[in-house]
């Protein structure tokens, strides 16, 4: 069966007993799951998720700390198809939170081998990871609802058209507060204008949004269905990383979500700093223009630290991830 967000699955534990995920999200190839401070020799009940926790990464200052799910990838396919995966219930957060980690796992196994790793025997009080940038923590379902980003009447949708071999774009999303709605359009690679509507009230604007996409759609307009998903990764000092290379990490992610986002060629959804790594997980209609964008942008912000690009789950690798940049690389891809 097809999951949807706000889904809650018990899997089994590990070793024995059941453990809880939550389902934050995904694309059309995989499940993003977070878990549920639970691990129990029977699954939860359906009112034991009335009053949960979810376990999230914090980070920031001691002034104004910020909260992420740490979260595992599964394919959509091998997450359907595991019979021991059982759907007990649905919590509704009404908003949006961050997501971090990202860990891609093959089986549902994998899953409960992760809970047993990271939080079988987690205890927040002295759970300090002075190595690292941010720290776990379990928070009641009431927190999250509080600093979870309210759902936006506007989400971005991204329509494409095949012309006469070139493939355009036109893409809309907005804001309710201030309302505003803002459409771009151009050729895959290259933006070619946008506009802003500002006029109205929120209601109206709404119509507005809903209209302008309708009219695409008649023209031809339709969603891109296949994207090539793809890693940028560098290389770190040490094996965990530093503070310095989260905000070299989160810096990145800005500037090349950007630059995906207004050529009309994908977006980043995700990343993670360990193993020597940083790495920024995206996806792209083009891998050759993402890789010219990519090398501009460090170009022009004088970033000279040495970077690979590869394609994730490619054919030619035996499904393992392949380096397309540099060309020729023979070296080893940390994974």
């Amino acid at each position: 069966m097809a999951y949807q967000n706000g889904d809650c699955l018990t899997l089994p534990g590990f070793k024995n007993g059941f453990i809880a995920v939550f389902v934050t999200g995904g694309d059309e190839h995989s499940y993003h799951l977070a878990f549920f401070d639970y691990q129990g020799e029977v699954p939860p009940s359906v009112e034991y998720f009335d009053t949960s926790s979810l376990f999230v990464m914090l980070f920031g200052s001691e002034e104004q700390t910020h909260a992420a799910f740490d979260t595992v990838t599964i394919e959509r396919t091998a997450l359907e198809s595991a019979s021991e995966a059982i759907l007990l219930s649905k919590v509704d957060l009404s908003g949006t939170i961050g997501l971090i980690g990202l860990t891609p796992m093959d089986e549902v196994a994998d899953i409960s081998a992760y809970f047993d790793q990271h939080y079988a025997r987690f205890d927040s009080a002295t759970n300090e990871e002075a190595y690292m940038p941010f720290k776990r923590s379990a928070m009641a379902i009431g927190e999250i609802r509080k600093r979870a980003t309210p759902v936006n009447p506007f989400p971005t949708v991204k329509l494409y058209k095949l012309e006469h071999e070139v493939l355009r774009f036109w893409q809309i999303y907005g804001s309710p507060d201030p309302g505003a709605i803002v459409v771009s359009w151009g050729t895959l690679g290259r933006l070619d204008g946008h506009e802003e509507f500002t006029q109205g009230s929120l209601d109206t604007l709404k119509e507005k949004y809903q209209q302008l996409i309708q009219e695409k759609r008649t023209e031809g307009f339709e969603e891109r269905e296949h994207y090539k998903n793809m890693i940028l990764q560098f290389l770190t000092n040490d094996e965990w990383g530093a503070s310095d290379d989260l905000g070299f990490r989160n810096q990145i992610w800005e500037i090349l979500n950007a630059q995906l986002f207004w050529t009309g060629n994908g977006e980043v959804s995700g990343g993670d700093i360990g193993s020597g790594t940083v790495n920024l997980f995206f996806r792209a209609i083009s891998s050759k223009l993402a890789v010219s964008i990519i090398s501009s942008l460090l170009k022009e912000r004088q970033i000279n630290r040495s970077y690979l690009v590869a394609l994730e789950g490619d054919a030619q690798a035996a499904g393992e991830p392949r380096v397309i940049y540099p060309e020729g690389y023979s070296g080893e891809f940390r994974y």
